[in-house]
């Protein structure tokens, strides 16, 4: 085991309370993106079996949707990253036409970050299997119980306890797949998701990640606005470029806040000053 001194963040729909720097409790809060720091022991990742992720083209080619979107405010060449995005068997399950829902949504990601930042993505599809979330015998819109999944939700990556803890699943994929050809991985799940954080065990997960890294493990299901699918990738996203939850511009509405949940796609900057400042174009 070792230390991996980044932080981790989460997106969350957390209603009752928000949490500080040390992980204590303070005030109440409707925030949907909480800013939640741990210091994380990334275990080695030993699953029953050595069961190892598995992608698997989709049986018909994602033709990725072709971006619509021109240029307004940036005067400089785009810089194209290789986004691979990889979608879980509860996504399959939830939408008829997976492939199609994600190629749509994935097509609006980059419209600030090309306006913005010259930033743009050239997105590719597979499918991933065997990962913990779908061991879960529970239902794909239920979270996971100590009944039924085993007692005492935690984060390690050598066991199955608590299947849907968002952490455990992306140090798994972290593990599994690597690929050079890509930049930045995004998985799609559609289920709801917990985690540990400090000895809170917080729920309705939407989304978790490392700054500065190159993966992203986050819930996309059929439940949430379309325009909400595509916000919570993209906040996902900004945490790779250096951007932190919980340290908006008082009273800006941001996409590290949920402020833009309900705003047009086409809205070229979609950042406060403050995580502006934060953002790091050259992290990838």
């Amino acid at each position: 085991m070792f230390k991996l001194l980044e932080k981790l963040i989460i997106g969350i729909m957390l209603v009752g309370f928000i949490i500080c720097s040390t992980n204590v409790p303070v005030s109440a809060s409707t925030t949907r993106y909480e800013d939640l720091p741990v210091e994380w022991c990334e275990m080695e990742s030993k699953f029953p079996n050595n069961d190892n992720i598995v992608t698997s083209t989709p049986i018909e080619t994602i033709t990725p949707t072709n971006d619509l979107f021109v240029m307004q405010d940036s005067k400089a060449t785009v810089r194209y990253l290789n986004l691979r995005v990889m979608l879980g068997k509860t996504y399959l399950e939830d939408y008829s036409d997976a492939n199609k829902e994600a190629s749509d949504r994935v097509s609006y990601v980059d419209y600030p970050f090309i306006n913005t930042w010259s930033i743009g993505f050239t997105e590719s599809f597979t499918n991933l299997t065997n990962m913990p979330i779908d061991r879960c015998k529970l239902s794909n819109t239920t979270l996971c119980t100590d009944a039924a999944c085993g007692k005492g939700c935690n984060n390690d990556t050598d066991n199955d306890v608590h299947h849907k803890n968002s952490i455990k699943n992306l140090n798994k994929v972290r593990k599994d797949i690597k690929d050079d050809n890509y930049d930045l991985f995004i998985t799609l799940v559609s289920t709801p998701m917990c985690g540990i954080w400090g000895s809170d065990h917080l729920t309705n997960t939407l989304g978790v990640s490392y700054i500065n890294d190159n993966y992203t493990f986050l819930s996309n299901s059929s439940s949430i606005s379309t325009n909400v699918r595509v916000r919570i990738m993209q906040h996902e996203i900004c945490h790779m470029f250096g951007c932190n939850d919980g340290l908006c511009t008082k009273d800006s509405s941001c996409i590290m806040n949920g402020g833009y949940d309900g705003i047009s796609l086409y809205t070229s900057n979609v950042w406060c000053s403050s995580c502006k400042k934060d953002f790091n174009p050259n992290a990838h």
